[in-house]
């Protein structure tokens, strides 16, 4: 098979992380398996072009949607913050992502307007009660951005199911008032906004949610803010980022040197600091190169539009919450991106 120009791309990043993992090796092998895991998302989706637009796939997506949406209805707690889901503080926003990816696909097929918006609003309302935020919020700016792209008739249903997400993720943040006020407050906190007297005033929220919980090593930030977190992380990632150079501090180095040991939150960030600047310049000419392969083909063909706004939504998504050796979502999509780029390009026009 002739490899495309993203597919020779994708080679040159595997060889700058594997130059960067022999001359750094990480203190943890499981780093080294969960990113080849997530780099091997790419080859598995760059040949299945089209097949998450296949019935099968919708009504498989559309029932594990369904029934998360049941769970997390059933595990928000009035007095608590965020659902707990079999123990998994993070599983509303791994429901929420899946329902991204089928709203994206039902906006593009066929299915009748007023079925879509049920399906969207339904599981949306559910996935805000339970204060997911960043995913749904990218979630609405990639519906946003793909409107500026489709054509005509796919503008509108996508302008549609946008205006009918808004109302839904406002429906259910106003469900759990006293839940979204304290996020409102704590983010105008981190970001020095000055917000109206009832909306600013602190809310304790019974059993679960802290006023304050400092982070061990920088008490100044607070671990129950995640505006405050990524703030601090970035500060420390961009501080680091001049020593990176060509094979970066090292996988998994970060976390190490950070107060608050985690992550960047940012795929990107997290590439060109811990396996090198060459290595994040790989990264996004591979996102860019298959992005821009797209757009043509997006503004007269449903399958590459559903391609490139699930692909927005992966790559918004991974500079909010990435972290490189398990963002499988991102070399996901842009493997599928890929495949269905290099399909439509094949096709007889």
């Amino acid at each position: 098979m002739v490899l495309s120009a993203a597919d020779r791309i994708a080679v040159g990043f595997v060889a700058a992380c594997a130059l960067s993992i022999a001359l750094h090796p990480p203190s943890d092998p499981k780093q080294v398996l969960l990113l080849i895991l997530s780099i091997s998302a790419y080859v598995a989706a760059r040949g299945i072009p089209g097949a998450m637009q296949e019935h099968a796939f919708v009504i498989v997506t559309g029932l594990i949607v369904g029934a998360g949406a049941i769970v997390v209805a059933a595990a928000i707690d009035p007095d608590g913050f965020k659902p707990q889901i079999f123990g998994f503080a993070h599983g509303a926003v791994q429901l929420a992502t899946l329902q991204a990816l089928l709203v994206f696909a039902l906006v593009c097929s066929r299915l009748h307007l007023a079925l879509v918006a049920l399906a969207t609003a339904l599981p949306l309302m559910v996935f805000a009660a339970a204060q997911v935020r960043f995913a749904l919020a990218l979630l609405l700016v990639s519906l946003m951005l793909g409107a500026l792209v489709a054509p005509p008739g796919l503008r509108r249903r996508l302008v549609t199911i946008a205006a009918v997400a808004i109302l839904a993720v406002l429906a259910g943040a106003f469900a759990r008032k006293a839940a979204t006020l304290e996020n409102l407050r704590l983010s105008a906190e981190t970001l020095h906004l000055r917000l109206a007297p009832a909306v600013a005033q602190p809310v304790q929220i019974p059993g679960e949610m802290s006023l304050r919980l400092p982070a061990p090593g920088c008490p100044e930030v607070n671990l129950n803010n995640s505006l405050d977190i990524r703030k601090r992380l970035y500060a420390e990632a961009f501080a680091l980022l001049p020593s990176a150079g060509l094979t970066g501090i090292g996988l998994g180095r970060f976390a190490e040197l950070s107060c608050i040991t985690t992550e960047v939150h940012n795929s990107l960030l997290h590439v060109a600091l811990e396996i090198g600047w060459p290595a994040g310049i790989l990264l996004a000419a591979l996102i860019v190169v298959v992005a821009s392969s797209l757009y043509p083909l997006a503004r007269r063909r449903s399958e590459a539009l559903f391609a490139l706004l699930a692909l927005s939504f992966a790559v918004l998504l991974s500079c909010a919450s990435g972290s490189i050796s398990q963002d499988i979502f991102l070399f996901l999509m842009i493997g599928y991106a890929a495949g269905v780029a290099r399909g439509d390009q094949a096709a007889p026009q």
